[in-house]
C-alpha cells in the first residue's frame, strides 16, 4: 500500500522543491487564478459531459524577463452523462490536481508544459436506497497549454491528461480564462 504513495510524495516534493528554488531566482513573480471550461476526449467524452474547473497557479520568474518556473493546483469536475446510470443515480468524476511546469514567452504569446500528480474521485448517489459510494485513484498527470497575455489576463488552452495503468487515459481540452496579479514590486517595474 505504501508503494502507492511514494510516486505521488516524490513528485509533490519535487513540485515544490522547484518553487522555494524559484523564488529566490532573478525575475518577476506573479499568481494567477483562473476558470476553466472542460471538454472530454476519448474514451471519457463517452462517460462525461463537458466540465469546468479553477486553478491557482505560482509564477516564479527564472533568468530572463520571459520564462517562469510553475506550480500549480486545480480541480476539474465532469458529471457522468445518463446513459450510463440506472434511475434514480446521479454521479460526477472529479479530479484535484498538482502540476510543476515552465512558461515560456513569445511577447504576448506563451507555451507551458507541465507535470504532475492527479487525484481522481468518482462519486455516486442513489436517491432510491438513499446512499452514495466513491472512489479514488491517484495518476501521472501532464498538460500543454498555449495562450495570450492582455494585460492581466491571460487566455489559454490546453490539452491535460493522465496515465491511467491497464485503461484508457483521462484526456480533455481546457479553454482557460485566468487572472494574474504581482507579488513583488520588482515585477511590476519589468512589465
Amino acid at each position: 500500500m505504501l508503494k502507492k504513495f511514494i510516486k505521488p510524495l516524490l513528485l509533490t516534493f519535487a513540485i515544490c522543491s522547484s518553487t522555494f528554488c524559484a523564488i529566490a531566482q532573478k525575475g518577476y513573480n506573479e499568481l494567477q487564478i483562473a476558470g476553466q471550461l472542460s471538454f472530454p476526449t476519448g474514451d471519457l467524452a463517452e462517460l462525461a459531459h463537458r466540465g469546468h474547473g479553477f486553478s491557482a497557479k505560482g509564477l516564479w520568474g527564472i533568468g530572463k524577463k520571459n520564462q517562469q518556473i510553475t506550480t500549480e493546483v486545480g480541480y476539474s469536475y465532469f458529471d457522468l452523462k445518463d446513459k450510463w446510470l440506472t434511475e434514480g443515480v446521479s454521479a460526477y468524476y472529479g479530479g484535484f490536481m498538482l502540476y510543476g511546469g515552465y512558461r515560456y514567452k513569445f511577447h504576448n504569446f506563451f507555451i507551458e508544459p507541465q507535470a504532475g500528480v492527479a487525484f481522481y474521485q468518482l462519486n455516486g448517489y442513489s436517491d432510491v436506497r438513499k446512499q452514495g459510494v466513491e472512489a479514488n485513484q491517484t495518476y501521472f498527470a501532464w498538460a500543454m497549454g498555449a495562450g495570450y497575455n492582455l494585460g492581466h489576463f491571460d487566455l489559454a488552452i490546453r490539452y491535460q491528461g493522465a496515465q491511467v495503468p491497464q485503461s484508457t487515459d483521462i484526456t480533455f481540452f481546457g479553454l482557460r480564462l485566468g487572472y494574474r496579479f504581482y507579488i513583488s514590486k520588482k515585477s511590476k517595474e519589468q512589465n
